[in-house]
């Protein structure tokens, strides 16, 4: 199905299009469609930092995503394009997408898919492109690399950053910059991250031993919940059982622990 127009009142979820929607509603005006640039877009991710200004996210199978401004009436520029040659410049070939956004501090990041080396972020006005900044977010430590991973979501305590890809996630004490040094955090499924995962688990059972994300296509668009100041972070344990969700408190990242889906949410929430 061709998805080429944004609902105003099909992403009520959002905190940001619903206080859109319900002010337009207020004075008057009907929800409207708004078109966006190409056929096949299908919108991942909107943050408002007004009624009338809004940034929006989207992905193409196959094609290069954007990032939008628009102020609830149309959209009025193009911020980003994920074609090749931004792509090229994230250290990848072919083309990417945006799969919602991370707000940390001051500064809003767009989670790339198709170049998990990347740091795509706006401080100051995000609906002008010069706010925004597309770098490389640095590199592994050992031999590792981010990968075409689609990433998930950042979070940020004290000089602590941690970022979450599918399938792995990271910590730094560095900014995300091309200088930046990233160490795997984890990723449980053989060859395991910790080293000594298996000990863990015998252990403390309730240890997750599932990589984080989900693999399905379309992609989701939240995958991860992680709070900017990492006070609370979900990920699924669908290796395990599809029902169940990893969990992780503060900066104790590196014990996820799993738990069935009513629980966990009666708890965290």
């Amino acid at each position: 199905m061709k998805i080429s127009r944004l609902m105003v009142l099909s992403v009520a979820t959002s905190a940001g299009f619903l206080a859109l929607a319900l002010a337009y509603s207020q004075a008057g005006n009907s929800f409207r469609a708004i078109g966006l640039a190409g056929d096949n877009e299908r919108v991942t991710g909107m943050y408002c930092m007004s009624v009338k200004s809004c940034v929006i996210a989207t992905e193409v199978f196959g094609g290069a995503g954007h990032l939008y401004a628009t102020d609830g009436q149309k959209i009025t520029s193009t911020i980003l394009t994920g074609d090749e040659k931004l792509a090229a410049s994230l250290g990848t070939i072919g083309e990417i997408g945006f799969l919602g956004f991370s707000k940390v501090g001051n500064q809003l990041i767009a989670q790339v898919n198709g170049a998990g080396a990347s740091f795509v972020s706006a401080s100051g006005d995000f609906s002008k492109a010069t706010s925004w900044s597309a770098l490389k977010i640095g590199s592994v430590s050992g031999e590792g690399t981010f990968g075409l991973n689609q990433q998930m979501g950042f979070g940020q305590k004290d000089d602590r950053w941690v970022s979450f890809t599918f399938r792995m996630i990271y910590d730094s004490t560095d900014a995300p910059s091309p200088g930046a040094l990233w160490s795997p955090l984890w990723s449980p499924v053989e060859p395991s991250i910790p080293s000594n995962f298996a000990d863990l688990k015998k252990a403390e059972p309730a240890l997750c031993d599932s990589d984080p994300g989900v693999s399905i296509s379309p992609h989701l668009t939240q995958a991860a919940y992680v709070a900017p100041n990492l006070s609370l972070n979900l990920v699924p344990c669908w290796r395990t059982q599809p029902t169940r969700l990893g969990h992780a408190r503060s900066l104790h990242l590196e014990r996820w622990r799993q738990a069935f889906l009513p629980r966990c949410l009666s708890r965290y929430s």
